[in-house]
């Protein structure tokens, strides 16, 4: 098979808001097309494409096409179908879109097969993909809170998909999944959803206001000595806050870093031209008392 592909970019992930950080992340994307010169498979043009994954490591694809409805299936060299994405998650008038995990069991060389769902659709696409490997960059417990934002906001770039597990057991309406990397321990930390992947971590729960506060300031300061000038930080007053959120609303201070970094598949990002969101926020708990916490968008 003759591959069309086109590289397109190629990008190591760059905290220019912290300073020099080692990336732990890696992006890549190419375009490619279907047509008549693309190998066939059961009544569909397939386009073929060839990944090296090393041990431990992760990752994630994503697909968009304005012509067809993009689908992937992955195979191993043994050509064994490892999993893959049959019907895209978002399939209308104006194009396709498909996010897929890939969890490989052992390192080696795996194909990625790119094809439409219904029968032989044409067109164009792109590719998005991003490969972690917590083995060769771990996680630190023990480490300062700066570094730890530094480690985990690199992954709101993936929204957050290499941190998550499996959904929580409680009822959720933010459609709550469960993590092991905490900025803060003790704590409650999870990927929620709101209009995008966010991480949330609860430091404290159910205490009175001025403990939320006094925490929220030593907090604050740590985070400020974290960030370089590029950062914008704002402060979030009552009057600001829509209607429907005052009851709950007590404070809240915002840290955005501008502008859009290279191979960031956040589309949350891209919408509102940002880089990373922190936000330390303080909310009347629904049971008693206050909570504090940490989002990272």
């Amino acid at each position: 098979m003759k591959n069309y592909l086109l590289l397109i970019g190629f990008c190591a992930l760059y905290l220019s808001g912290f300073g020099q950080n080692k990336p732990i992340i890696q992006y890549h994307s190419f375009s490619g097309e279907l047509n008549e010169k693309t190998d066939t498979l059961h009544r569909k043009y397939i386009y073929k494409f060839n990944l090296d994954v090393q041990k431990g490591e992760m990752v994630l694809v994503k697909s968009s096409s304005l012509d067809f409805a993009v689908s992937l299936c992955v195979r191993n060299s043994a050509g064994d179908t490892l999993g893959g994405v049959e019907i895209p998650k978002y399939y209308h008038e104006k194009g396709s879109y498909l996010s897929y995990l890939f969890k490989p069991a052992a390192e080696g060389k795996y194909q990625l097969l790119f094809t439409s769902k219904d029968s032989y659709e044409k067109g164009k696409f792109t590719v998005n993909y991003a490969g972690f490997n917590p083995d060769q960059t771990p996680f630190d417990d023990n480490a300062e809170l700066c570094e730890k934002l530094m480690y985990m906001i690199q992954h709101s770039g993936t929204d957050f998909q290499f941190v998550v597990k499996g959904e929580t057991k409680d009822f959720s309406l933010t459609h709550t999944r469960t993590t092991d990397y905490y900025l803060v321990t003790p704590s409650k930390c999870e990927i929620e959803y709101f209009t995008s992947d966010a991480y949330v971590c609860t430091m404290l729960e159910q205490v009175n206001l001025e403990k939320c506060i006094q925490t929220m300031k030593e907090t604050d300061y740590e985070i400020k000595h974290c960030l370089t000038p590029a950062w914008k930080i704002s402060e979030m007053k009552r009057d600001d806050v829509r209607p429907m959120y005052k009851e709950r609303f007590e404070k809240e201070y915002d840290y955005v870093l501008p502008g859009l970094a290279a191979g960031d598949m956040n589309e949350f990002h891209r919408d509102r031209s940002f880089n990373y969101s922190i936000r330390l926020l303080i909310e009347k708990d629904l049971v008693s008392g206050y909570d504090l916490k940490i989002i990272l968008e």
